[in-house]
């Protein structure tokens, strides 16, 4: 499982399964928001609907019908180290 949060900050946490992510990259500003982030960041996209029903995580499908993608932040602090560098390996290729 991978933490992944929307924006720089944001408490907002899920955990995903690895597999529902895709285009691992750096990143310089946020999903959603837009917001430069303080320092380039390992991110990902992944569906929408991998959201739980339920779960308020920085995300309301306003901008169209679902699913669709969105970026997600992975932090290496949220994360288990090992599964943090198998992600971060995936974009240096």
């Amino acid at each position: 499982m991978v933490a992944v949060a929307r924006g720089w900050g944001d408490w907002r946490r899920l955990q995903v399964d690895e597999t529902v992510l895709f285009d691992f990259h750096m990143a310089t500003c946020a999903g959603g928001t837009q917001r430069n982030l303080p320092r380039p960041t390992l991110a990902a996209y992944m569906s929408c609907d991998a959201i739980p029903d339920g779960v308020e995580f920085g995300h309301s499908c306003r901008h169209g019908p679902a699913p669709h993608q969105i970026k997600v932040l992975i932090f290496k602090s949220h994360n288990d180290r090992a599964v943090y560098e198998r992600l971060h390996v995936q974009i240096r290729g």
